[in-house]
């Protein structure tokens, strides 16, 4: 439920074979280490967690499992065994998880123009998850604990710089998206601020008062202040943490 008010699902490993119990439905049936299980009696499946929900439901059943060993689609039909998990009888196959990393990562390319379609969608998902974020911290259902100040973003440009350039490059268009949004909220000093100013202007025909503007520009300090002192108390504690 967590993840789902936050609009994203965590991610599940695929249904890639790891160990096979040799006293297993499995290994009776053939099935290998580095088989990827695709369906099960029609039932699709795409992580090991869909693998795992079909097989509890069929304990001693007959199924046929659909899978791809070295590229190539084969079809094994697999009686299933039992297991008895709090006096509740399962379905049992016999499989472990993949632990290999190769098996669950890899790199996805696209050609200049479709990168373009690409990049515009994934900016537009981040803004969107970073307003989301933001407007659910005012009202109290995510922790302001979750703001980052200098020092905990420069710690994470280490660690994404470490782990490759894609990562380093990921990180930075995260965080410029970050500090635009953080740019047009409507705060006097921000050039949201500034947009709020015009429109006024627009509205009433002139500008507001100088006293109107500065009182505006020490609500946008303090609101300012109050931020970074927010992130840096955050950095500091999750480093004596």
């Amino acid at each position: 439920m967590l993840f789902d008010g936050l609009g994203f699902q965590p991610w599940q490993p695929p249904a890639i074979v790891g160990n096979v119990a040799e006293d297993g439905a499995a290994h009776a049936a053939g099935i290998e280490e580095g088989d990827r299980i695709t369906a099960i009696d029609g039932e699709s499946v795409v992580t090991f967690r869909d693998l795992q929900q079909i097989v509890r439901a069929r304990p001693h059943e007959t199924v046929t499992v659909e899978l791809i060993r070295r590229n190539a689609g084969l079809s094994r039909e697999v009686t299933l065994g039992s297991q008895e998990l709090d006096g509740v009888v399962t379905g049992l196959l016999g499989v472990g998880i993949s632990t290999a990393s190769t098996d669950y990562w890899y790199l996805r390319k696209y050609a200049p123009f479709p990168a373009i379609g690409h990049a515009i969608e994934r900016s537009w998902t981040s803004i969107a998850f970073t307003v989301r974020m933001l407007s659910r911290m005012l009202t109290g259902e995510v922790s302001i604990k979750n703001i980052s100040g200098p020092i905990n973003i420069a710690q994470y440009a280490g660690n994404s710089a470490a782990a490759g350039i894609n990562a380093f490059l990921n990180f930075l268009a995260l965080v410029s998206i970050s500090l635009g949004v953080l740019n047009l909220l409507p705060i006097p000093i921000l050039d949201g601020g500034q947009i709020v100013y015009q429109a006024i202007e627009g509205l009433k025909g002139s500008p507001l008062s100088e006293k109107a503007q500065l009182f505006g520009q020490k609500v946008g300090i303090l609101a300012l202040l109050l931020l970074m002192s927010f992130a840096f108390y955050n950095d500091i504690a999750r480093i004596v943490g």
